[in-house]
């Protein structure tokens, strides 16, 4: 089964290892990485808050930094929750491997590749977006350089870089070192939010492949041959029963686990995400009010960016609650009446333990479709009120 991690699960590693996040290495270049990584990102910080203690004097200054700036501090987040919690996710990605390793059916090994494919589909789906995307947004700021050399014009094109090593330098003069930096700092942000975004979205794929391969057990628990001694019979169904529960226990302490490494880092950027996504909306609603190019397209990609995110991060735990309930209704729906009373007596025990579902919950929280509509109602609300205090 070596093979089959490997292959699913290495464009995610693939990413944590070029952040020094993987769990299984721990060298001295890994070190190197976290401390070149957490002084790019803490650079960036301190730029944007210089900026806003020695320039903001109205609401639309202080947007103008805080539209990166919010994500800039989720990024960061993301970044130091896995550097602390780096031994919690290499005990989960352990526990996939001896899910891979114990599991021997063939219909239990080939739901576990189906839903790990997903997550495979939605790790690649989202890098090839996500890093088009950031090429554009370099293309655009390199483009008037570039115009200069191809169609010059009596005097050079005027640039407009929106990298925040822009609030101290100027930008003609220092524009190379100014995009370079940018670059860096992009490419990093990007890779960092999607390579521990993904890690989330394979975990809970790996949780509603559990759950399926639970409902199967459940389903299957009274599928014997017809022709067996009645004791047989009776040990086939006890050793189901038994396997099914295994199962679901199995499922729920990895969700446990799962959430309370992640849960206290996921609530601060439940409310980030709130903020960031009204502050970037404000700013798109300006600048196209302005006609500014440039960043009609990077607010315009930032809020891109966060819809999808939030709506991404709420339907994969929905689906796992989906499939939680499943285990209920599979449940529910055994022919109770076709085997000995003492099984039936042991069904409502079953039926007790699969009817409350395994919800992604933070701090009372219920991660769900439901809760990201209010999330998106929420922003547009704050999003109303900073654009009636503009004027």
């Amino acid at each position: 089964m070596e093979y089959f991690f490997e292959h699913y699960y290495r464009p995610t590693r693939i990413m944590l290892t070029a952040l020094g996040l993987w769990p299984y290495n721990d060298s001295i270049f890994t070190c190197i990485q976290k401390i070149f990584f957490a002084l790019l990102l803490g650079f960036s910080i301190c730029l944007q808050i210089g900026k806003i203690i020695t320039s903001v004097n109205d609401l639309d200054s202080l947007f103008g930094i805080l539209w990166f700036a919010v994500p800039c501090l989720v990024f960061s987040l993301k970044y130091a929750t896995f550097c602390i919690q780096s031994k919690e996710i290499r005990k989960l990605i352990e526990v996939i491997k001896h899910d891979l390793n114990t599991i021997k059916r063939k219909e239990e090994i080939e739901i576990l590749k189906e839903y790990a494919n997903i997550g495979y589909i939605l790790t690649m789906s989202i890098l090839i977006l996500f890093y088009i995307a950031i090429f554009g947004f370099i293309m655009m700021e390199v483009l008037p350089k570039i115009l200069d050399i191809v169609v010059p014009l009596n005097e050079s094109r005027p640039v407009h870089l929106l990298g925040v090593a822009t609030l101290f330098f100027d930008e003609e003069k220092y524009f190379f070192p100014i995009l370079g930096h940018m670059t860096v700092a992009l490419l990093s942000e990007t890779t960092t939010i999607i390579a521990t975004e993904t890690v989330g979205l394979i975990l809970i794929q790996h949780l509603c492949g559990l759950f399926k391969i639970a409902s199967f057990r459940i389903q299957h628990i009274f599928d014997c041959d017809l022709h067996i001694s009645v004791s047989r019979k009776n040990r086939i169904y006890n050793a189901n029963i038994a396997e099914a529960v295994i199962i679901h226990n199995k499922a729920i302490e990895f969700s446990d686990v799962f959430i309370s490494s992640l849960e206290a880092s996921y609530f601060i950027l439940y409310w980030l995400g709130v903020c960031s996504l009204s502050i970037n909306m404000f700013r798109l609603f300006q600048a196209g009010v302005k006609n500014e190019t440039h960043q009609v397209y990077a607010s315009g990609f930032f809020v891109f960016c966060h819809f999808f995110y939030m709506f991404i991060n709420h339907l994969v735990p929905q689906i796992m609650t989906n499939h939680s309930n499943d285990l209920y209704y599979k449940a529910c729906n055994l022919p109770w009446y076709s085997v000995p009373v003492q099984f039936q007596k042991m069904l409502p025990l079953l039926i007790q333990k699969t009817a409350k579902p395994c919800k992604f919950a933070i701090y009372m929280l219920d991660v769900s479709l439901e809760r990201f509509a209010s999330l998106v109602s929420l922003s547009l609300s704050y999003f109303t009120v900073f654009w009636s205090m503009r004027y």
